[in-house]
């Protein structure tokens, strides 16, 4: 007797819900009989600016992007400059091909560690699925800043309600 071969008997069946779940949450691309798992649609970027704040003192932008754009807010520390959250904008948010370019925009909240003030930087990175390397130029409070800048996407953090 002949065992018919199910996957030349017809179209190919997407995968299972519950395994395609799990194929997702494991945060790669996966191939199963042919079909890809979707990339998420949101991601969480954590970008590290060297020598951003003050000599030897990194800059963290944490960031969300939706559908391989970035949103308008991030979020800042610069914990060597002072122990304050920064809050901010994202203004040019280019994306083509591997590259991406980023205008961004902190509020620097001052505490006894450092002064008040406005920082900018222009981001250029270059991205290979998770991670981004490239450099930066920018100003922290009207002294000129530039560096390093390199980051990784992941999946966003749940946040208990």
């Amino acid at each position: 007797m002949k065992t018919k071969n199910r996957l030349a008997a017809g179209p190919l069946r997407p995968p299972r819900p519950a395994r395609a779940a799990v194929l997702w949450a494991l945060g790669g691309l996966a191939v199963l009989a042919g079909h890809a798992a979707a990339a998420p649609e949101k991601q969480a970027v954590t970008l590290v600016l060297q020598a951003a704040a003050e000599a030897r003192t990194p800059v963290t932008l944490d960031l969300t992007m939706r559908g391989g754009r970035f949103d308008e807010d991030v979020w800042a520390t610069a914990y060597g400059y002072n122990l304050s959250q920064h809050a901010g904008t994202v203004s040019a948010r280019q994306a083509a091909g591997g590259r991406v370019r980023l205008s961004v925009r902190l509020t620097i909240e001052g505490d006894p560690g450092g002064p008040r003030g406005i920082a900018t930087y222009d981001v250029d990175l270059a991205r290979r699925q998770d991670r981004f390397t490239g450099s930066y130029t920018g100003t922290l409070i009207d002294r000129p800043v530039e560096g390093s800048a390199a980051g990784v996407a992941s999946q966003p953090l749940v946040r208990a309600v």
